[in-house]
């Protein structure tokens, strides 16, 4: 396991959003090879900083995290091959934006 928090876990292959789905707050796993790139969008009112759960824009669904308002930022993942995004947020931006960049997904908006 490269990182894992509350909200994520990044391992050599995947990503895995925790409590992603909704009602039951399980998780969802994307294989590396299936996202096109991850997005670090700063803390903004136009960029889900209060957005605790559900679609930003009915294009990017966000995982539940109640302290979302109060966190850097959000990522999200643009996938291969799919009309929606992934957000989520993590405890440690900086470690999770290097382990991103070094596999070479990680991009500015």
């Amino acid at each position: 396991m490269l990182y894992e928090d509350n909200f994520v876990a990044l391992d050599d292959s995947a990503l895995t959003v925790k409590r992603y789905y909704f009602p039951f707050f399980t998780s969802k796993t994307v294989r590396f090879d299936q996202i096109q790139k991850v997005e670090f969008w700063p803390a903004s009112v136009w960029h889900g900083r209060f957005r605790v759960m559900g679609f930003r824009d009915y294009e990017t669904w966000f995982a539940w995290d109640a302290s979302r308002p109060v966190r850097e930022g959000v990522f999200v993942v643009i996938l291969t091959n799919a009309w929606f995004r992934m957000g989520f947020s993590v405890e440690n931006c900086d470690q999770a934006k290097q382990i991103l960049h070094d596999k070479q997904l990680l991009t500015t908006p």
